[in-house]
């Protein structure tokens, strides 16, 4: 038992020392409570003032927490913090942080703080974004992108798609578009007229005439320019009649020859138009995609992208065209394309899901996720009623913390991550697979929502470090065998520390950070003392002090 910052063992020999002393010079020792052995007969009562440690503030060495530089950093927690190193410096799998200790004893802030330190010397993640994958739009592709890129990637996109909306209609009102088109029209009709006249010649060459009528063709003889009457055919001798008779059949079966290549001839010129549309909506897609191109030659799989996007453009470049009243004069189109509603324009549409925005600091990241809910941490998918219909694409899917924190460092806290329906599964299932893959929630997929979207899952490299007291962290050691696996290493915090000059010198710094985090009145050397007794007390320890910052802080 600890009394007065000695052993009990220690107290009674050196009594006997004290006394084997006294009787050679025959003084007195007096005998105290602290002395009470089974059998005193008499025992001192004990001072007010022994029941508790007082603090003199002219030992403390300052006036006022003014003249103190602010200490941030924490006191005694040496195992705790080299614990935190350990972890953060392991780059092993599964090597995530459980942080465990008493409520306000500063863990959070602890951890916030090195890892901000050590975020700075690592490298920028990259950023990811989801796009439509062309060959199965059910199953978006997600690409990564240097950091810093992906914003500036979206934008392109969306002024692509303005461009092609302002340029592709003028294309195709332009006169060489109907110049073109008109030449295609007239060879082809060309072919089949100089087929027909070369007959026609033909039959007249035999006084048969090839008359079009509304049902279609007739062959017929003809006598002075005129359709011989079938009275008057029929009143010819039989061998004139026959041999008219079969000039006529010849002629038309090479009349029904000509007539069935037409469909043929159609297809060709069909296939010509097309190809001439292609060629123009080629070049309209390649000169507004030029700039994107250029920009992204260094990344492959954006170039496969936007290999596989121009191609879907050019086979719907009737999307870019505004439909008008035939009669009037096509608009030109200037406003930005509308991301949220033209479902026409979605498709080429770039989720950014994650990247550091313009201008921010370089380093690993570090998210403090407040409220761990199984969306928010592995992310979601939101589809968009829209008319009655829902639309399921790129657009859709929703990053979590998990994606804002990949490549770096996530502080959650346990009790608040263990309230949430299907969170802890989650958060194990990514860590085990290291991977992040979207899904609709079982609550979703119990209730019968159909998973309309199965996205590309996204590599993981995250460190995690959970916060939690010591019920939790032995509660779950105990009850979920992949705990262990997954949480190797724990930093334990101590919520007070053995007391001393240093101790109590440090003490008063985090009152000055105190002071200076709260725009606070200076505390005096009195008031610090008094502080330093309080927390005396909050330890239950005359030798140690507490060091729970929260209250502290309350105070």
């Amino acid at each position: 038992m600890r009394i007065g910052g000695s052993s009990m063992f220690f107290r009674r020999n050196q009594k006997q020392t004290d006394d084997a002393n006294s009787t050679e010079t025959g003084a007195t020792t007096p005998v105290t409570a602290f002395d009470r052995r089974p059998g005193d007969a008499t025992v001192a009562a004990l001072p007010a003032d022994a029941l508790r440690r007082t603090v003199d503030p002219d030992e403390l060495g300052f006036t006022s927490t003014a003249a103190l530089t602010p200490l941030t950093g924490l006191i005694g927690q040496d195992r705790a913090l080299k614990a935190l190193e350990f972890g953060v410096g392991m780059t092993a799998h599964d090597f995530n942080v459980f942080v465990l200790g008493p409520p306000a004893s500063g863990k959070r802030t602890a951890v916030k703080a090195l890892l901000t330190e050590k975020s700075q010397s690592r490298a920028t993640p990259p950023d990811w974004v989801y796009v439509t994958n062309f060959d199965d739009p059910m199953r978006p592709d997600a690409l990564q992108l240097p950091h810093g890129r992906a914003r500036a990637f979206a934008r392109g996109m969306i002024a692509a798609i303005d461009e092609l909306r302002a340029v592709v209609p003028e294309v195709f009102s332009s006169e060489d578009y109907h110049g073109r088109r008109r030449a295609i029209d007239e060879r082809f009709e060309a072919v089949q007229s100089s087929a027909l006249a070369a007959l026609d010649q033909k039959a007249q060459a035999r006084n048969i005439a090839i008359v079009r009528t509304p049902q279609g063709f007739a062959v017929a003889p003809v006598h002075d320019d005129k359709v011989v009457k079938p009275e008057t055919f029929a009143a010819l001798p039989e061998p004139m009649r026959a041999e008219k008779q079969a000039q006529i059949v010849a002629i038309e079966a090479e009349l029904q020859a000509i007539l069935l290549q037409a469909p043929a001839a159609e297809r060709k010129r069909r296939e010509a138009l097309a190809g001439l549309h292609d060629d123009l909506a080629k070049r309209a897609v390649m000169a507004a995609l030029d700039d994107l191109v250029a920009s992204a030659a260094d990344i492959p799989a954006a170039m496969t992208y936007l290999e596989a996007a121009g191609q879907d453009m050019i086979r719907n470049i009737a999307a870019f065209v505004p439909a008008t009243d035939s009669n009037a004069e096509p608009v030109p189109v200037r406003q930005p394309a509308d991301r949220a509603r033209d479902p026409r324009f979605r498709r080429y549409m770039v989720n950014v899901l994650e990247a550091k925005h313009d201008g921010a600091a370089a380093g690993a990241p570090v998210i403090d996720e407040l409220n761990p809910s199984a969306g928010n941490l592995v992310g979601r998918i939101e589809p968009v009623q829209q008319m009655g219909n829902v639309l399921a694409d790129a657009l859709v899917i929703k990053g979590g913390a998990l994606h804002r924190a990949n490549g770096g460092y996530l502080i959650l806290d346990a009790r608040w991550l263990l309230d949430q329906p299907f969170a802890w599964e989650a958060l194990k299932r990514a860590l085990k697979t290291r991977e992040l893959k979207i899904e609709l929630p079982p609550a979703a997929i119990n209730a019968g929502v159909p998973n309309l979207l199965e996205p590309q899952p996204i590599p993981l490299d995250v460190k995690v470090f959970l916060i939690g007291d010591r019920e939790i962290y032995y509660k779950l050691a105990a009850v979920d065998p992949d705990f262990d696996g997954l949480f190797k290493v724990q930093a334990e915090f101590d919520d007070s520390v053995v007391r001393s000059a240093e101790t109590d010198r440090l003490f008063c710094g985090i009152l000055a950070s105190l002071v200076a985090k709260h725009t606070l009145k200076p505390v005096d050397a009195s008031g610090a003392a008094r502080m330093i007794e309080e927390a005396i007390r909050l330890a239950g320890d005359r030798d140690k002090i507490s060091i729970e910052v929260g209250r502290m802080s309350d105070m």
